[in-house]
């Protein structure tokens, strides 16, 4: 019988020892997370899940020529957001040169999303930026394999230094043009 109570005790303290390393876990990957769960930069909390950059909550000039644009979610809705949040260029500016002036077309070329996509969403800028579909590392290191240009599978490599080797151009030729580290010009 007094084994059985000490059983019972022990499965309670297993379970309570068990919550306080959930507890404990869960703690720490907050803290070491803090910047997932925040918002960066001078922004107002518009809804539950919208933020618009404090310089945004006037009109913009942008709305004079580009009307009835659709297909945006609610989080990057250009009513609410505005344009430059994006796009950048000059706001106040009614003529078409001077608005467009250091605009961003693609705003989602990784080679300008610090200055763009990256002012909201830091965390997921460095997540993007040392993916796997970014750095194709996992693909250049197949391919530097099978040409015998490298020993290992397991090899770090980036996309974005590819030089001239055999396997550098067969990269280049067919996986380089579609993925993230690669510059979009159209829509």
């Amino acid at each position: 019988m007094t084994r059985l109570i000490i059983l019972m005790k022990a499965k309670r303290y297993l379970k309570a020892l068990f919550l306080l390393f959930f507890l404990l876990i869960s703690t720490l990957f907050y803290l070491k997370n803090k910047t997932f769960f925040e918002t960066e930069g001078v922004y107002k909390k518009i809804d539950e899940h919208a933020f618009v950059h404090e310089n945004n909550l006037h009109a913009e000039s942008c709305f004079a020529c580009h009307q009835n644009t659709k297909g945006y979610s609610k989080y990057h809705n250009p009513e609410i957001i505005g344009c430059a949040s994006c796009h950048l260029g000059n706001v106040t500016s009614f003529v078409k040169e001077e608005a467009h002036k250091n605009m961003v077309l693609i705003p989602g070329n990784l080679s300008d999303a610090t200055q763009t996509c990256g002012k909201c969403h830091t965390s997921e800028l460095h997540k993007i930026e040392n993916s796997l579909m970014t750095t194709n590392s996992g693909l250049i290191a197949v391919d530097k394999f099978v040409f015998g240009e490298s020993n290992s599978l397991d090899a770090h490599y980036h996309i974005k230094d590819l030089k001239n080797s055999a396997s550098d151009k067969h990269v280049r030729d067919l996986c380089a043009n579609c993925h993230l580290g690669a510059q979009k010009t159209n829509f």
